[in-house]
């Protein structure tokens, strides 16, 4: 739509005759006039061709409208393009100096937990004789790449208000008390000290309806696929009653179509860089040769919510997370609109890997508001950029980050909540550019310094 590869294809001939600094700079603000008019020819369609909006009868928060040039130039200031364009033009995404990434590579989302203390209230508060309180809770969550489990755990704890569910039990477990290394997480998602704070009764009444109440019913669903990581989670769900809670370990990959693929068998319990392409060169051996991979099977989202979901098709999935190194786009691709209707809050991470290498961000970003009501957001710690009507050029350019997405039908409070967020974010003042920027930090040691 607004015709990159040429922008970068020409870039990149002139950055042969001219230092790469200067060409960064040059091309960053090629993208942006090119996108300047793009908005404009945009905004001019939407004024003379504007159509009603859709009426419903569910309460939903409004499609936002399209960035206003003020807002995309605040994005941009905080979200410089330079850096990117510059690991772009020298094919080095790796080096984790765009802003993007710097910005959102270890999200913290305090607009979760709000949501669920909220969820919290309304399901032991509630008087006994109510409708509310008569009615049976449950939660629905999945983590497509499931890894070590803690992002697993918490959000499991988080859904159904369980206190014996926790961090500390399950690093114990994985490791087995101490005896089997694991490998290094990256965003320190092993801390035991980082985790759901569950809400205490603030009144002697709240208590006793808490004590009338049950927790919410608990369905996780942890998908992993690298053979040494799988054995350890089931494990660990068994030996700690989690299992029989509702924490389901599923030995498997998701991805765009169902069938098979080779996993390492190699490597430490935990490993974050590796996955589908891992073993590329190993499909082409038979399986005796290729003795470091191992078979297992492959769903599209669609068929391993049919196969594994225990939930009714026409419950909510409350929370569905993706990292899948690189593959992202096509778990999304194979879930289909009956899926990602059901999906109220969704993470997955965009990279340079795998399939999201031919893949645009724009367009998933596109699928997720047309066909599932969904507003998707660059996620930072304790920050939010909006993508969804707030597209600019450089955002296509592939580099490490998180995308976090909201479905304004399902959850219009949170929807709402989040949007609040980008609008604050927007008008934090950083003096003359924030230091992820000057200094190729990440936001978090910004906030340090």
């Amino acid at each position: 739509m607004f015709k990159q590869k040429k922008i970068y294809s020409v870039g990149k001939k002139r950055c042969k005759k001219i230092p790469y600094l200067f060409c960064s700079l040059l091309l960053a603000n090629l993208l942006w006039f090119h996108h300047v008019f793009m908005i404009s020819e945009m905004t001019m369609e939407t004024t003379i061709m504007s159509t009603p909006s859709i009426q419903t009868s569910s309460p939903m928060f409004q499609r936002p409208q399209q960035c206003t040039m003020e807002q995309l130039m605040k994005v941009r200031s905080q979200l410089s393009p330079e850096l990117c364009v510059l690991s772009h033009v020298n094919h080095i995404p790796y080096n984790q100096k765009c802003t993007i990434t710097t910005a959102t590579r270890c999200p913290k989302t305090p607009w979760i937990d709000q949501h669920y203390w909220e969820r919290y209230n309304q399901h032991y508060e509630s008087s006994p004789g109510s409708l509310a309180n008569n009615k049976k809770s449950s939660f629905l969550g999945i983590t497509i790449g499931c890894n070590k489990g803690f992002d697993a755990i918490n959000t499991f704890r988080m859904g159904t208000f369980d206190e014996s569910i926790n961090k500390s039990d399950w690093k114990r477990a994985m490791t087995d008390n101490g005896t089997i290394p694991l490998h290094h997480s990256v965003c320190n998602q092993d801390a035991v000290e980082d985790i759901f704070q569950i809400p205490q009764p603030d009144s002697s009444a709240a208590a006793r309806t808490s004590n009338q109440k049950e927790s919410p019913q608990g369905e996780m669903h942890c998908v992993e696929p690298m053979p040494a990581t799988y054995k350890m989670l089931s494990k660990s769900a068994e030996n700690l009653g989690y299992a029989q809670k509702g924490f389901k370990v599923t030995h498997a990959a998701v991805s765009i179509e169902s069938g098979e693929m080779l996993f390492s068998a190699k490597g430490k319990v935990g490993v974050e860089n590796q996955g589908l392409a891992t073993c590329h060169l190993g499909k082409k051996k038979s399986l005796s040769n290729s003795t470091d991979c191992v078979t297992v099977p492959v769903y599209s989202l669609k068929e391993f919510v049919q196969k594994n979901v225990k939930a009714d098709k026409s419950d909510p999935i409350n929370m569905l997370s993706i990292d899948v190194e690189g593959f992202d786009g096509d778990v999304l691709l194979g879930a289909t609109e009956e899926v990602l209707k059901r999906v109220e809050y969704l993470e997955f991470e965009y990279n340079w890997m795998g399939s999201w290498e031919k893949q645009h961000l724009y367009d998933i970003v596109e699928m997720l508001d047309a066909s599932a009501d969904m507003t998707c957001y660059w996620a930072g710690v304790d920050r939010l950029w909006r993508i969804t009507e707030c597209w600019m050029s450089y955002f296509d350019i592939h580099t490490w980050s998180n995308v976090a997405c909201v479905n304004r039908v399902r959850v219009p409070k949170l929807a709402s909540k989040m949007e609040d967020i980008f609008l604050r974010t927007i008008e934090e003042d950083y003096g003359e550019k924030p230091a992820w920027i000057k200094k190729g930090v990440s936001i978090e040691e910004d906030r340090m310094l």
